[in-house]
């Protein structure tokens, strides 16, 4: 009978290591979500430090104040901030800091801050280099030269819901494509959005272009891009069925695409 409950002590054992270390397998897969604050209230004061020790799908809140730093990233990751307006990432007294953000990964997301450029250098803010499929949405890009850069085979990412002001050019897409350029507020730049070098497919719609001083958009000629529902304060055509569409194309300068379907007033 002891050698029974012996036998039964030892199988109920070595269960409970096999579900432990199965348990703490899943965990270690599971994302973590890592605080950043400046005031010292959380696991980080630098969202770069927060970065290194991030592991991939990982979360890093930010809270609300001012950083000077520049930030690399590499890996997946997920960085949101409190406050769109009060968590502010803004680029060093220094020179030589260029750009303020550089993504070199894929699935990744950006939400929430504010982007200011406070160098009185011709810095630029966020760079996607060879990467896809992220989100960049809900912030205040103001300043830069360059705001949001899409380089060659950096594809089939979202920028949405931002306010884009006071750039050189505000979204570059140099070579990217199958990007989705939506509901941005692009306002104050030298060009809003200008699309070059072999960027295709890029589909952009429902963004309202005010007061951009040379162009609200551009592109090179003999490009396929997608431009519809967009709102262009240039724009001088008539509604005469009222259905909130221009009555004629917005033709795109420079390059051959319209805009088939230019809202008349602005969008959201």
């Amino acid at each position: 009978m002891k050698k029974q409950i012996m036998v039964i002590v030892i199988i109920f054992l070595l269960l409970v290591g096999v579900f432990s270390g199965c348990m703490e397998e899943t965990s270690k897969n599971e994302s973590n979500t890592i605080y950043v604050d400046i005031n010292g209230n959380g696991d980080f004061i630098s969202i770069q430090d927060a970065i290194n020790a991030a592991n991939d799908d990982d979360i890093i809140f930010v809270r609300k104040g001012t950083y000077y730093e520049s930030l690399s990233i590499t890996k997946t990751i997920n960085i949101i901030g409190e406050d769109k307006n009060t968590t502010i990432l803004s680029g060093k007294y220094a020179e030589g800091i260029d750009p303020l953000i550089s993504l070199e990964a894929d699935n990744c997301s950006i939400q929430k801050f504010t982007f200011t450029n406070r160098t009185n250098s011709l810095l630029n803010c966020i760079f996607l280099t060879r990467s896809s499929k992220n989100i960049i949405k809900n912030n205040n890009i103001i300043g830069f030269n360059l705001g949001i850069y899409i380089l060659t085979s950096s594809d089939s990412n979202t920028i949405s819901d931002n306010f884009i002001s006071n750039n050189e050019y505000g979204i570059n897409i140099k070579g990217g494509e199958h990007n989705n350029v939506s509901k941005n507020n692009i306002k104050n730049n030298n060009r809003g959005i200008y699309c070059c070098c072999g960027a295709e497919y890029n589909e952009i719609h429902f963004n309202n272009f005010f007061e951009n001083y040379e162009y609200g958009a551009i592109e090179t000629s003999s490009l396929m891009n997608y431009w519809d529902n967009n709102y262009w304060d240039d724009y001088t055509g008539t509604d005469n069925d009222n259905d909130g569409y221009g009555d004629n194309p917005y033709d795109i300068p420079s390059g051959t695409n319209k805009d088939s379907k230019p809202l008349m007033n602005p969008f959201g």
